[in-house]
C-alpha cells in the first residue's frame, strides 16, 4: 500500500533535501532485500526512485523556506521465488531526511 509523505521547511532559508534509510534492528538479509518506490505528489506521479531500500539516496531536492514537498512511497519484497530464507524474520529501519542550507 502507498504511504503519503509530507516534509515542510519551517525555516527562513532555502535548502537541499536528501533522504536515506538506515537499519536500526533485525535481519540484515531482509533489509537488503526490500525495495522502495517513491513518487512525487501522487501514487501515479513522477517516479523519483525505485530500487533497493538499503542503498536509497534521494536528492538533493531544492526546498524553499516555508515550502512543503509531498510524495508517496511503498515498500515491497519482490517475489523472485527465493524468499524462503526470509520467512520468520523482521527488520526495523529509519528513513532519514536531511535538510542542508548552502
Amino acid at each position: 500500500d502507498w504511504e503519503y509523505v509530507s516534509l515542510t521547511n519551517t525555516g527562513s532559508l532555502a535548502g537541499k533535501l536528501t533522504a536515506t534509510a538506515v537499519k536500526t534492528d533485525g535481519s540484515d538479509d531482509l533489509f537488503n532485500a526490500l525495495y522502495i518506490e517513491v513518487r512525487n505528489n501522487a501514487p501515479d506521479g513522477h517516479l523519483l526512485y525505485y530500487g533497493l531500500l538499503n542503498v536509497m539516496n534521494l536528492g538533493p531536492y531544492n526546498i524553499n523556506a516555508e515550502q512543503t514537498r509531498t510524495g508517496w512511497q511503498r515498500i515491497s519484497l519482490p517475489d523472485d521465488g527465493d524468499q524462503n530464507d526470509l520467512q520468520n524474520t523482521s527488520v526495523e529501519f529509519d528513513e532519514v531526511f536531511n535538510l542542508t542550507q548552502p
